[in-house]
């Protein structure tokens, strides 16, 4: 059985990956516009900006919820504070 894959050295897939830098100074709406152009392309980014969409909400939505239990934790620990300050002084709440 032979095979048409040529074996590269990560050397030389390095060399060709810094000479072939094309899209890095490209604004990313350009590139967009030209990956849309491609239908290969056009189709792949279809299939994967829903599962994109759907891991980067999960991931803003669990930080939310952090951010909120945080913010809850550390308005409790000052209500705790405050309470056992206040006792300290004979103060009624």
């Amino acid at each position: 059985m032979t095979s048409n894959f040529e074996v590269t050295s990560p050397k030389l897939a390095l060399s060709e990956e810094t000479a072939n830098r094309g899209n890095e100074h490209k604004h990313f709406e350009e590139r967009l516009e030209k990956a849309l152009t491609d239908d290969n392309m056009h189709q792949a980014l279809e299939r994967f900006a829903p599962s994109w969409l759907t891991s980067r909400s999960n991931v803003f939505g669990q930080r939310q919820q952090e951010q909120l239990f945080t913010k809850l934790i550390r308005q409790r620990m000052l209500i705790a504070i405050f309470t056992i300050c206040a006792g300290e002084k004979g103060l009624i709440l």
